[in-house]
């Protein structure tokens, strides 16, 4: 998925930072991109994708964290917008001051009206 590629891609070029990657996916930039991290949290909410992820020998986390702060966030959306608002509203809680969220969406899934609700929030 190319939305996946360009997250990772970015996130790449920060070093030593905490980061949670929610709706995470498998992916082979993954691994390297939780080891140059001081501290990683991922969350995926199906099995077969957590499955997935752990074969990479990552730990997946299946809810969402409720505490701790994060320098960055990566957010891939859920298939439901509600669901994916409430994930943008819950990252906003998590990230630190001056933090950064990342958020992955082709265009035909409702990229702008989610840019509109981030720029709402913040």
């Amino acid at each position: 998925m190319l939305e996946t590629d360009l997250l990772y891609h970015h996130a790449l070029r920060q070093q030593g930072h905490s980061i949670a990657i929610i709706h995470a996916t498998a992916h082979p930039l993954l691994p390297r991109l939780c080891q140059q991290a001081k501290r990683y949290t991922i969350q995926q909410p199906f099995r077969s994708d957590c499955i997935a992820i752990e074969g990479s020998n990552l730990k997946v986390h299946t809810k969402l964290p409720t505490t701790g702060s994060y320098s960055q966030i990566l957010l891939l959306p859920s298939k439901n917008k509600l669901e994916t608002l409430g994930l943008i509203a819950n990252s906003m809680l998590l990230l630190q001051e001056g933090g950064e969220l990342l958020f992955a969406c082709a265009n035909h899934h409702g990229s702008k009206s989610y840019a509109k609700s981030i720029h709402q929030l913040s």
